[in-house]
This record gives C-alpha cells, sequence and structure tokens, in this order.
C-alpha cells in the first residue's frame, strides 16, 4: 500500500480518471466525494469568503476556525499501482485554543456542510497505511474529521487505525441531517403522515391559488444556469436579505452555488425547481444527484408570496417529493435540519465529528491548552514561544535548502 499526496489542479486532472471510476463504483459515494464538487469549493473557498474558509463544531456551536489561504491536499491510497481510496482533505491555517494550527479536514464550511471520502475498497492495511503517513508528517497539527457519515463505517475505522499509532483521537461527538427514504408510492406515503400533514399540503397550495395562477418548473442540463440566476432573485427578496444573508448580496457566493449546480448539470446530475405565481418567481429549489438520491442543495424563497395560508418554499417542496416517487429515487437527503423539512420525516443521517491531534511535540501542547487555558497564562506563553521557534526553525531549514 502506497499513500501518496496531491496538491495541484495539474495533478487533480491526472487522478480524475481513477477518481471518477472509485465514485461510480461506490454505493456509499455521496455528492460530497464527486471530484467537481471538491474542485469548485477549492477554487472559491481557498481565500476565505467572508470570516472563515474552514468551520467545524464546539459545544454544538459552528465556529470558524480557518483563515485565508486554503491548500489542496487530497491523500490517494494505491495498492499495486492501482488507486482505491481518495481523501478529499484541505490544509488550512487557523486558531485552535488562540494558538496557531494547521487544520487538516475535508471541504467543510457554512456552506458545504459535509464532506465524504471514497473509501469502499480500503483494508485494514489501506487504514494502516493512511494512519502510518499521517502519523509521519510534520505538514499538519489538527485533524478535524467532521461532516462524514457514519454508516460509512469510515469514521471508526479511520479512529481506530490512528490511534494505534499513537495519535490521540479526541472530541467524539455525532450531528444529524434529516433524510427521507422513499418506499411505496407517493399516494402510500401521504397516507402514512396523517390528516394533519395532508390538510397542510392542500392549505399551502390554496392559499398560493387565492394569489394567481401556479406553475412549477424542473430545469435541467444547461437550462440550469438561467434557473440559478432566478434563484439569486428569490433569494433578494427573501427572510435572508434583511440579516444580510441573502446569496443576491454576496455575490462571490452566488457564483459558488452556481458552478456547483452547472458543473453538476453538465453531468445530468443536478436539476433546479421554480415556482411562480402571476409568471413571478415565488420560490427555487437546486438539487443535486447521485445515483437514485437526490440532495438538496439551496432553497429558497420569496417573502413578498409567504403568508399564514400559503407557503411558496413547502408547495414547491411537496411537489419536488411527488416528483421523487414518480421518477423512483430511493431517498432524498435535505442537507438540513430545520422544521420545515423534519415534518417530512423523522429520519436522520447520523454524522462523525472527531478532532484528531498529531503526535508530535507542538500539537500534543495545543491538546493540553484545553484544560490549561483557565489560570494558565504561563502555558499560553509558553506555547506561543514553542509556535515562534518552529516557525523560526522552518524558516532556517527553507534558507538552508535554497
Amino acid at each position: 500500500m502506497q499513500v501518496r499526496s496531491v496538491h495541484s489542479l495539474e495533478d487533480l486532472r491526472e487522478l480524475r480518471p481513477a477518481w471518477e471510476k472509485l465514485y461510480d463504483e461506490d454505493p456509499g459515494a455521496d455528492v460530497f466525494a464527486d471530484i467537481d464538487y471538491y474542485t469548485t469549493w477549492w477554487e472559491h473557498f481557498r481565500h476565505g469568503i467572508g470570516a472563515s474558509t474552514l468551520v467545524t463544531r464546539r459545544s454544538g456551536h459552528l465556529v470558524g476556525v480557518g483563515r485565508r489561504g486554503a491548500q489542496m491536499h487530497v491523500l490517494t491510497v494505491e495498492d499495486n499501482g492501482e488507486v482505491v481510496g481518495i481523501l478529499p482533505l484541505v490544509l488550512v491555517p487557523g486558531k485552535w485554543n488562540r494558538l496557531p494550527v494547521r487544520f487538516l479536514a475535508p471541504a467543510i464550511n457554512g456552506h458545504s456542510p459535509r464532506g465524504s471520502f471514497l473509501s469502499a475498497r480500503l483494508t485494514d492495511d489501506a487504514f494502516r497505511a493512511l494512519a502510518e503517513h499521517l502519523a509521519d508528517s510534520s505538514d499538519w497539527d489538527v485533524m478535524i474529521l467532521d461532516g462524514i457519515r457514519l454508516d460509512s463505517g469510515f469514521v471508526n475505522k479511520f479512529s481506530r487505525a490512528v490511534s494505534s499509532c499513537g495519535i490521540a483521537v479526541v472530541e467524539q461527538s455525532t450531528w444529524w441531517h434529516a433524510f427521507l427514504k422513499i418506499d411505496g408510492t407517493w399516494n402510500e406515503f401521504l397516507a402514512s403522515q396523517g390528516r394533519s400533514f395532508r390538510s397542510s399540503l392542500d392549505r399551502w397550495r390554496s392559499g398560493l391559488e387565492k394569489l394567481g395562477p401556479i406553475r412549477v418548473e424542473r430545469y435541467a442540463g444547461s437550462d440550469v444556469r438561467k434557473a440559478m440566476q432566478i434563484l439569486v432573485e428569490v433569494d433578494r427578496s427573501s427572510w435572508k436579505a434583511s440579516g444580510g444573508e441573502s446569496l443576491a448580496l454576496h455575490p462571490e457566493l452566488a457564483a459558488y452555488y452556481q458552478e456547483q449546480a452547472v458543473r453538476f448539470a453538465a453531468k445530468d446530475k443536478s436539476e433546479a425547481w421554480i415556482l411562480t405565481i402571476n409568471q413571478e418567481p415565488a420560490a427555487a429549489i437546486c438539487c443535486l444527484r447521485k445515483d437514485d438520491v437526490l440532495y438538496m442543495l439551496k432553497t429558497s424563497y420569496s417573502d413578498s408570496f409567504a403568508s399564514a395560508s400559503g407557503s411558496p418554499g413547502n408547495h414547491l417542496l411537496a411537489r419536488i417529493m411527488e416528483s421523487c416517487w414518480e421518477r423512483g429515487f430511493r431517498g432524498v437527503d435535505f442537507m438540513i435540519r430545520a422544521a420545515f423539512v423534519e415534518r417530512w420525516t423523522p429520519e436522520r443521517r447520523e454524522i462523525g465529528h472527531v478532532m484528531i491531534y498529531n503526535r508530535r511535540f507542538y500539537p500534543t501542547l495545543v491538546r493540553y491548552s484545553e484544560s490549561l487555558r483557565g489560570g494558565a497564562g504561563r502555558a499560553r506563553r509558553a506555547l506561543g514561544g514553542a509556535a515562534q521557534w518552529r516557525h523560526r526553525a522552518a524558516k532556517r531549514k527553507a534558507e538552508t535548502s535554497a
């Protein structure tokens, strides 16, 4: 087994055939393991958009930990020259416990909450090779293993492997996203949901019909670009605008979502849905696809058409759900946990969160700084001195090798 690192777009292009082959063959892979998903994230977020490039969870809350300057750090596992596993990671400078840290993590942030690895063919020997590679590396201090589905088995296998190499695995926790498993027929599903749910669907539709003619369109292929432009305009009149969160107020974020949708559309793996009332866009949802699972990438609705009786966002979601049953999908990953999607399903996809510390001296000090923080000004100054020493040592090494 051999582990290699990919650090440039040129090398990533050479890896594409092997990556796409693994992705297509892996039954547990989701859209976050797609090479275009990773590439789009890296192109748009590596220099940082907003307050942070990288986020993780601390005490149940999202916190920004990585600054600008993400580096590509894709790990591949090869067996007799054949790529059998891929870990799409990024290396990001940031701070943890107020100390400078080099984070190694999946490409996750507030606009990409999940990551994924191609690991279906990884044996125990392959996990051991990965762990030994990371244990011998001085490139990283703290690994944030976040956003990975627990049902893939990767988190547990990887955690055991790195622990056996003397790498500290701490702060293990779980969170979740809503997931709808599709069985039977649409009518059978509606019957199982109860009278109150069905009444809500009727109320949302009839409430909107009072405002004018309703039209729902599904966009695919080259039409996705146009639909994403409409989504941005819908977002301009949504509740997000008043809080400064609308995509219309952040062109760089709008460009990210549009690029994801367009790249997947080129492979017939994305679609966008638009609901109009009196020919005016009132709600929009963009979705990505992997096999027969639909992933909700971005949703928005206009406040102009929302009322106590009518809900453009909920009505559009209902039409998409009905379409999923008609087209033979086996599931919908909502990619969020929110009341408006949880009414559709009690099922969850559990996601793992693990903090992993390199076994070297400085990361070990960073690890223990949490318990020292209470009255440890001296400890913090000592750690800061250690960070400065490491920076000077790296500079001398670079000058010597130049």
